[in-house]
């Protein structure tokens, strides 16, 4: 079977592949396009004389048999009907490739004689087709992995791509995005805007650009940059619009995070331009090698006497300061990029008119650029003429105090052994007014009346308080030249008090109660001496129980004498430690007055204090503290 000779011309003409098949399913017909396409000849398929689709259609791609009755092609004729589709052929190499074909059966009189086929070989569009969804699966996959959400829509601006990354931003679907579009996660005060902006570019093809807020899948909105462009086709027709959406909230708040500290900084620069200017100090700003005055506040103004001095050089304004101290100090200062510190340094000024020697605390700090090159030098300086004047006077007063000091001493010598030599010397004529008072006594005993005897009796009282003054004048004395000893050791206080107490024969029925005392490291001779003389007092004015206590008090000891004498009244608290100070008529009382002047004497030489509780029928109760280099 042959198609007619115009078919026929029509058919080797044909790039479709055609196919004529006899009523047993063997090939009659192939055009060149069919013999290329299948990889043989009308001839090879003739001679074979077998079905053509055991001859180009016999296996799967798989490498199974395809039987043909369950082959479409061969089934059109049987069943009378048009049968098209697509399908893979092989090659007598083994090769396969995919085809698409249209089988119809060929009727005469309306019986099936033969079968047309037209084949269309799918390779190079298979492989076109691959290629393409290669390349959109690489950019789809790229898109994938691009954080910012990535979109196209048609030229009417429908969405009709979003990727997963995108819908998943949202919280939603793919398709519901591509459904309800950006709307429905615009922030609503942003809505407006955006619907302009983007109607603009539809209608103008312009670029789409805008800044807008969108909700993110938690709710929280986020700001974004959403850019688009067109693409366009022959003629400059719009094809398609690719935009994407970059989530931009980092950097506005970088941006307003900058903004804020700019204007902090600003606020802050005019506020310590306003300290600078109202600061109690001298402060000035240096540019340059040859350091131009560039700010300087009023003060400086003031005690510089430089009213004009910005934009000249500090050589200028102050030639008598060229070598100073502190105009070194600007040149170290440039050069190290360190701060220098000055102190009382010398700088002459002319002030009002008059040249003065000023003294000024300075500090040249270097304000430095970005890489570390020094920018200008901020000086701050005070004016300390004032407090090297005062330090002045005070280093000479205090050299004049250190003379008159040892001058005192010297004195104090003097005065100690004068007082020693001068009781000594007194004690020599009392004992011999009292042995002679005694030889006439002893000789005229006979003829002495009553009264005599009385005032031979007063007269050694009176010798005897006398001997008593000037032993006390010695303790006291000996109290002053024993200030610098300090030979110590442990020493009981407990001991101290009850030996003091025997050494002073306290009459009959006069007890003494010792409380709980530390041991301390101390001068056994001092306390003794405080002790003794404490005792004296109490046994002599007390009643007929004494007692010493102790406690630890701020560092130190406080131990207490206390008695239950007849007291002493507030007002004579302080009279009671002068010398020579007593309370009862001398005439009644052996007191000298030195013993309690003694005791507060030995005890602040060690830096210690005296003090009394006592009022008047109640007792009296005296104090003293003593260093607490003690062992409990």
């Amino acid at each position: 079977m042959q198609p007619p000779d115009i078919a026929l011309t029509i058919a080797e003409n044909a790039t479709l592949g055609v196919v004529m098949m006899d009523a047993h399913q063997k090939c009659t017909y192939l055009n060149a396009a069919a013999e290329k396409m299948f990889g043989v000849t009308l001839a090879e398929v003739l001679r074979r004389d077998e079905p053509l689709h055991d001859i180009i259609h016999h296996t799967r791609p798989d490498g199974r048999h395809f039987p043909m009755a369950e082959c479409p092609i061969d089934r059109a004729l049987p069943e009378r009907a048009n049968m098209q589709g697509t399908d893979v052929f092989v090659r007598p190499d083994g090769h396969f490739y995919p085809v698409a074909y249209t089988a119809s059966p060929i009727l005469e009189g309306g019986k099936p004689v033969g079968t047309i086929i037209e084949v269309r070989d799918l390779s190079d569009e298979r492989r076109a087709e691959a290629e393409r969804e290669q390349i959109e699966a690489r950019y789809r996959f790229l898109a994938e992995q691009l954080p910012a959400h990535v979109w196209t829509s048609d030229p009417a601006g429908k969405l009709d791509y979003v990727s997963d990354r995108t819908a998943a931003y949202f919280g939603v679907t793919v398709p519901q995005l591509l459904l309800d579009g950006w709307q429905g996660v615009i922030h609503p005060d942003d809505l407006a805007a955006t619907v302009e902006t983007w109607t603009h570019s539809l209608e103008t093809g312009a670029p789409y650009e805008v800044e807008f807020r969108l909700r993110r899948a938690d709710g929280v909105y986020r700001w974004h940059l959403a850019r688009a462009s067109a693409q366009r086709g022959p003629g400059g027709r719009l094809l398609k619009w690719f935009g994407t959406n970059t989530d931009i909230e980092d950097r506005r708040r970088v941006e307003r995070e900058r903004d804020e500290a700019y204007q902090a900084a600003e606020l802050e620069r005019n506020r310590l331009q306003n300290l600078l200017m109202q600061a109690p100090a001298a402060v000035a700003m240096y540019r340059g090698p040859e350091h131009l005055i560039a700010m300087c506040n009023p003060i400086w103004e003031r005690f510089t006497g430089a009213e004009d001095a910005l934009g000249r050089p500090f050589d200028e304004v102050f030639p008598q300061l060229v070598g100073s101290e502190a105009r070194r100090a600007l040149d170290r200062a440039r050069e190290s990029g360190e701060a220098i510190v000055g102190e009382e340094v010398p700088v002459a000024l002319v002030i009002e008119g008059e040249p003065r020697e000023t003294f000024w605390n300075f500090v040249v700090q270097p304000v430095l650029t970005p890489t570390g090159e020094v920018d200008a030098l901020l000086a701050h300086a005070v004016d300390v003429s004032a407090q090297v004047a005062a330090r002045r006077e005070i280093e000479r007063r205090a050299e004049e105090l250190t003379r008159l000091s040892e001058e005192l001493r010297h004195t104090n010598e003097e005065l100690d052994k004068f007082a020693y030599v001068a009781s000594h010397d007194l004690k020599a004529p009392l004992r011999g007014i009292s042995t002679l008072a005694t030889f006439i006594e002893q000789d005229s005993v006979e003829q002495l009346s009553e009264a005599s005897r009385g005032h031979f009796e007063l007269l050694r009282g009176r010798v005897e308080r006398m001997q008593a003054l000037i032993d006390g004048i010695l303790a006291y004395s000996r109290a002053t030249r024993e200030r610098g000893a300090r030979t110590t050791r442990r020493v009981s206080l407990a001991d101290l008090a009850r030996e003091a107490f025997d050494l002073l024969g306290a009459p009959e029925g006069v007890e003494l109660e010792v409380g709980e005392l530390p041991t301390l490291e101390a001068e056994p001779v001092l306390l003794q001496q405080v002790f003794l003389n404490l005792l004296s007092n109490a046994v002599k004015h007390g009643g007929a129980h004494v007692r010493v206590v102790s406690q630890p008090r701020d560092g130190v000891v406080e131990v207490g004498v206390i008695d239950d004498g007849p007291g002493i009244a507030p007002a004579h608290h302080e009279r009671i430690w002068e010398l020579f100070q007593t309370l009862d008529r001398r005439e009644d009382d052996q007191s000298t007055g030195v013993g309690l002047p003694v005791v507060r004497k030995i005890v602040e030489s060690r830096g210690g204090r005296v003090r009394v509780e006592s009022d008047e029928g109640e007792g009296a109760a005296f104090y003293f503290t003593w260093p607490a280099r003690a062992e409990p």
